[in-house]
């Protein structure tokens, strides 16, 4: 060092290390600082010589062997005058304590000016070590280890302090150690220093001696060790918005170090996240953030913990503040121009309170300099009668210490016409076409605003939350970004959440917004960080989605932005976060139902649900594998509608999760909503996140619908895929082709021919009835086809109601109903009359006796077993889609009450018939009673044998076309042409086998024609004679 011609002295700091050896097992090693004072002309040589000393330097007296291992220059001062220029020596730096006392040492980087009467600064090694350490032992804790002076704390500190130096004292370059305090039951906080690093096996060796010793246990907490460094800024403020890298590396650690952040005594842990990246490249471990803002200003610490050691690297960043946000508003917004004068307009911009040192300038000209402001104040004056100009800008702009600037614009607009909107309430009077903004509440976070149309005030759209949600708005942004675990912080926030979300009812728009961006916020954060979860946590997320998905809140979600997909997707990532410990859990909610269990032994995985159930062979990664399932009753509602043209969302939607395994097929089973028809055709689905422009929709790929028994109320599905399932339904049902041409041909011939057949019987009438078991032939003939007469045209107009759900939907079930049934009541008058007939041969009935009877019977019946139908369950008596009765399969449904009466009528029309038959084939029945009332019994018989098979024959095929599946094999179409064709030709059987096959009919009909003909015949034949 060349010393200034000037220098009187030379003044050098030496660290000295000593080892001390008071016996064979008891070694201690220490470093002393030494201050020397030389003359200038033989500081040099005097330092030479004692820097080349050989080491070790024996020094024995009679108690201890002293050994001087090392001798360094930590510090080299220059004494001029009455100052001293002072520098640390290579590997060297100023200690905290210098710092902190002479605060001109560590600004200068160079060197250190001071006074001669002051103390001489002492510089440390660089590679300094800290170690702080919690000893427990088991010694009785009391009051007098609170006082230094007492002579429990003195014999205690002597115990712990001695064993602490004797086996610590021998560990590289050692300092010194001290007790700081005794904490209850005891705890004794203690501080060590060492002048190099050393290993962990090192330390733990002593750790354990000085445990084994005072049957206690130690944790430590090292600086100097690991070490850690900022490569951005060099130690100085950095801007905001660029990224910055930070790396912690320590030697001989095999374990992952974890990365904190302290802000105003407020430490977060740092994981991967959308604003920072967790790494190592090698043995160096780093974080990397990628663009810097308040959050990430602060104090970093890395820490290295293996066992009962920690090593920590400390670094502070600081970061040069720009505002998140700046609210600029105006006061008044539109200065009403149209009287000339001068106005004055109040402008202010609010930002969120900071320790950042901002320049503030309002139109590029500072206005002031202030510190840690929230808002500041402008004040412009518009001369209505000289500025022209409708618009005006004002700019509000904040600089902080690097020169980053972020700059508000601030529209006042001039209100020169009467194209206004008057004030309403506190919306002030505004120009049309402009937008009017107002603060929200004081209790509340954001703005309100509200556009003058040109008719007028349009309605106000408030953009405004509460403090208390945007607060956990705040905290769910920072853990996604990477501050925070979120193992430990999700349940917080979840229930923070859940508490403001009882406070804000009813909810709006925003509050939705904000409350659907914390839950993807925290669900993006467990995703990026790979956390593990309880299944508690995931209750608590399920709680807060079934409230935000009730369909109350339905209108709401069409206001918002928000994308139900993505959050259905952010559910289903939540979910896939949860672990559990062989246990099960369950939560059934109003619109959610949360089902998880661990997979069992056998790999196979079941949840059963009333709305869905779930089974499948599974590959466990691990002993944790665990699926869960969600069940959304009302989350249809406010996904997007549009997916699938022509089909609707049939069942509940039911997302799945496998977490630690996998799975090649899975089967859901759904209970359908409502009633389904086999006509219209089902489609197994999955929710695609990625499809309609990343808005989700139904997709099909992948999945395979199971058929089930017709009209089931449950429906399978085959999917290779996990996420969330549905059923969907047509809107329309499958079309046979020439099926409905050939119903409404058979309807129109049946309609024809049953007036036909009402038409023949009013002409023969009076020729054909001459008894009284004639007369009730043809009345019962005549009643069968004016019902169905009546159930045809209405089956024909319920063809144009079928799934409209028009209102005579129901009128025209109801009169089918009746009309049915009452065709064949009359029917089984019919067989009861020919059966007494037969039975009773001379007691005949008479006609009052058997008119009052059928007609009680054919219609009072039918009338009855409609009502009661109706009445037992009004919701289920009929089907919208097709006007008729419903059949919700395994024997219920309205139709029974259709099909009961049909096949009992039809098992008593047999009976009679084998016995009339048997009475017919005995020859004293024919000589019993005239040939005309036997002709007429042979009639009815050849009617009724005729009428009930067809008739039977028809509507067992209707209840086939209910039964059967989808009408896509050959025997259900089959079935449902030959239904078609026999129900819409019922009115043609009943004219050929009630009029054209009875002798006595035709004779009378032919009579009647040959009647109207053969005036007009024998009047031009007597005219051509007499010519």
């Amino acid at each position: 060092m060349k010393i200034s011609p000037l220098a009187l002295l030379n003044c050098a700091l030496f660290a000295l290390t000593i080892q001390v050896t008071a016996s064979e097992t008891n070694l201690s090693i220490m470093a002393y600082y030494a201050e020397l004072v030389l003359d200038v002309e033989v500081a040099d040589s005097i330092s030479s010589n004692i820097l080349s000393a050989n080491s070790p330097i024996i020094l024995t007296d009679a108690a201890n062997n002293v050994l001087v291992t090392n001798i360094s220059i930590t510090t080299d001062c220059s004494i001029i005058d009455q100052a001293a220029e002072c520098r640390c020596q290579q590997n060297y730096t100023w200690s905290g304590f210098v710092c902190t006392l002479y605060p001109q040492c560590c600004l200068n980087k160079t060197f250190c000016k001071l006074n001669v009467s002051d103390n001489i600064p002492m510089c440390l090694p660089k590679k300094r070590v800290t170690v702080r350490g919690t000893l427990f032992i088991p010694y009785p804790f009391t009051e007098d280890l609170n006082n230094i002076n007492s002579v429990a704390y003195i014999t205690l500190e002597k115990k712990v302090g001695d064993q602490l130096k004797t086996y610590f004292s021998d560990l590289n370059e050692f300092d010194c150690v001290k007790i700081l305090q005794f904490r209850k039951s005891t705890f004794v906080d203690f501080i060590m220093f060492t002048n190099a690093a050393f290993t962990n096996k090192m330390l733990q060796d002593r750790m354990d001696k000085i445990s084994f010793i005072l049957k206690g246990n130690m944790t430590v907490r090292t600086t100097g060790i690991a070490e850690m460094a900022i490569y951005e800024g060099n130690g100085k403020t950095v801007p905001s918005g660029i990224p910055v890298v930070m790396t912690c590396t320590t030697d001989n650690n095999t374990v992952k170090p974890k990365w904190f952040l302290s802000q105003k005594g407020v430490q977060a842990e740092i994981v991967s996240g959308t604003g920072v990246k967790v790494g190592s490249l090698g043995p160096v471990y780093n974080v990397t953030i990628y663009k810097t803002s308040e959050d990430w200003g602060g104090i970093y610490t890395c820490e290295f913990s293996q066992g009962s050691i920690t090593h920590t690297g400390v670094k502070s960043l600081q970061v040069a503040l720009l505002p998140d946000y700046i609210d600029g508003v105006a006061n008044p917004q539109f200065p009403d121009c149209r009287k000339n004068g001068l106005i004055q307009v109040n402008l202010t911009c609010s930002i969120k309170k900071s320790n950042e040192t901002y320049t503030v300038k309002w139109n590029d000209v500072i206005s002031n300099l202030r510190v840690t402001e929230e808002v500041y104040t402008f004040s412009k004056t518009v001369n209505c009668a000289t500025d022209p100009d409708r618009d005006i800008t004002i700019s509000c702009s904040f600089e902080n210490v690097l020169g980053q600037v972020k700059t508000q614009y601030i529209n006042i607009s001039l209100i020169k016409d009467d194209n206004v909107c008057p004030k309403e309430g506190d919306w002030p009077l505004s120009q049309k076409g402009k937008v009017s903004i107002l603060a929200c509440l004081p209790t509340e976070v954001g703005t309100r605003t509200r556009k003058c149309g040109e008719s007028g005030w349009e309605g106000p759209v408030a953009d405004c939350i509460n403090k208390k949600l945007y607060e956990v708005l705040q905290s769910a942004q920072k853990l996604e970004k990477g501050l925070g675990n979120p193992e430990e912080t999700v349940g917080d926030l979840l229930s923070d959440l859940a508490n403001t979300e009882n406070t804000d009812i009813p909810i709006s728009a925003a509050a939705l917004h904000a409350s659907l961006d914390i839950l993807t916020l925290i669900s993006s954060a467990a995703k990026n960080a790979k956390t593990k979860l309880s299944a508690n946590v995931l209750k608590s997320f399920v709680g807060i989605v079934d409230r935000l998905i009730d369909p109350s809140v339905t209108p709401i979600w069409k206001e918002s932005t928000f994308k139900a997909s993505d959050f259905l997707e952010s559910i289903e990532d939540f979910a896939k976060q949860i672990y559990t410990n062989n246990g099960s859990y369950t939560l059934t909610l109003k619109n959610v139902v949360l089902k998880g269990a661990s997979i069992p032994e056998d790999n196979k995985a079941e949840i059963s649900s009333p709305q869905a159930s779930v089974k499948m062979n599974v590959n466990k990664n691990s002993t944790n594998a665990t699926i869960s399932t969600l069940t959304f009753l009302s989350l249809n509602s406010i996904l997007p509608s549009n997916t699938m043209e022509g089909f609707s969302v049939h069942s509940a939607i039911q997302s799945i999760i496998l977490v630690d395994a996998k799975t090649e097929n899975v089967v859901i089973t759904f209970q359908l909503e409502n009633e389904t028809s086999s006509k219209y055709p089902m489609m197994c689905v999955y929710w695609d996140f990625k499809t309609n422009d990343g808005n989700g929709g139904w997709s099909s790929q992948g999945c395979k619908w199971e058929k089930q028994d017709s009209n089931s109320t449950t429906s399978s599905c085959v999917c290779d895929h996990l996420t969330s399932f549905s059923v969907l339904m047509s809107k329309f049902p499958i079309s046979l082709p020439w099926l409905d041409e050939i119903g409404y041909v058979g309807v129109g011939v049946s309609i024809c021919s049953l007036m036909l057949c009402l038409v023949i019987e009013f002409l023969v009438w009076n020729s054909v009835v001459k008894s009284n078991i004639s007369h009730f032939r043809h009345t019962a003939l005549v009643n069968i086809s004016l019902s169905l007469l009546i159930a045809d045209c209405c089956f024909l107009s319920a063809s144009f109601q079928g799934g409209k759900g028009g209102k005579l939907c129901l009128p025209l079930a109801m009169a089918m109903h009746v009309s049915f049934l009452a065709m064949f009541f009359w029917m089984l008058c019919q067989s009861i009359m020919l059966l007494h007939q037969m039975i009773f041969l001379f007691q005949q009935l008479r006609k009052k006796m058997y008119l009052s009877f059928s007609f009680a019977l054919g219609y009072l019946g039918p009338i009855f077993i409609v009502i009661g139908t109706y009445m037992g369950n009004p919701d289920k008596y009929y089907r919208k889609d097709s006007c008729w009765l419903m059949y919700e399969g395994g024997g219920k449904g309205s139709i029974f009450a259709f099909v009961l009466p049909v096949g009992i009528i039809v098992i008593i029309n047999t009976f009679t018939l084998v016995v009339v038959i048997s009475k017919l084939l005995r020859p004293s029945v024919s000589e019993g009673g005239k040939a005309e009332d036997m002709e007429t019994v042979k009639s009815i018989l050849k009617a009724v044998i005729i009428l009930t098979p067809v008739f039977g024959l028809t509507w067992a095929l209707g209840f086939l076309t209910m039964i059967f599946d989808l009408p896509e094999t050959f025997g259900a179409k089959a079935v449902h042409y030959l239904f078609s064709i026999f129900n819409s030709l019922q009115g043609l059987f009943i004219l050929i086998t009630g009029c054209f096959t009875e002798k006595k009919v035709r004779d009378a009909l032919l009579k009647h024609v040959n009647s109207v003909y053969a005036p007009s015949s024998k009047s031009e034949t007597s005219n051509s004679i007499k010519k």
